[in-house]
């Protein structure tokens, strides 16, 4: 009899473990979800009104970000880019706080994705790459009359291309 206590024990543990890691994984699915369904919505939203703005770059996670006007709203939306163009991250700043969907931690999950070389043509266009490369994260902001007239390459997949 002693020996079926141990036994059960471990059963119950291994079990208990089993169902630990079961609904840690379908929460994680289910937040990964969640943040897509943000970066959609953004997506929808700046694709049917694209007024390309601006650009962030960070060095130390490797995303290209552009920014695009809304209205009164300078920066009112950012998507970011990684290295493979794959739309990692969205943000929104159009409400009463900063709204930012992400799946920068499981870039393979995003589902929107356009040219890489594009966004290199399109951040180059806009003077992206002359920043001083000691900052940890470059940024610039092009408001008004001092942004350029961007042509976003046919095809890409960003917003603004013209079919």
């Amino acid at each position: 009899m002693r020996r079926r206590r141990p036994l059960a024990l471990v059963l119950a543990v291994v079990v208990a473990a089993a169902i630990v890691v079961g609904v840690g994984r379908w929460q994680a699915r289910r937040d990964t979800v969640s943040e897509q369904r943000g970066i959609e919505r953004i997506w929808a939203v700046v694709s049917k009104h694209p007024a390309l703005d601006g650009w962030r770059i960070t060095s130390t996670l490797g995303f290209r970000c552009l920014s695009y006007r809304q209205g009164a709203y300078p920066f009112a939306y950012e998507l970011c880019f990684d290295s493979a163009g794959r739309l990692v991250e969205a943000l929104d700043r159009t409400g009463p706080s900063l709204a930012v969907s992400t799946v920068r931690s499981q870039p393979q999950d995003a589902t929107i994705r356009v040219s890489s070389p594009a966004i290199d043509t399109v951040l180059r266009q806009m003077g992206a790459f002359s920043v001083h490369p000691a900052r940890e994260v470059a940024h610039q902001y092009l408001v008004g009359t001092r942004t350029p007239h961007v042509r976003v390459p046919q095809g890409s997949g960003l917003p603004s291309a013209r079919p």
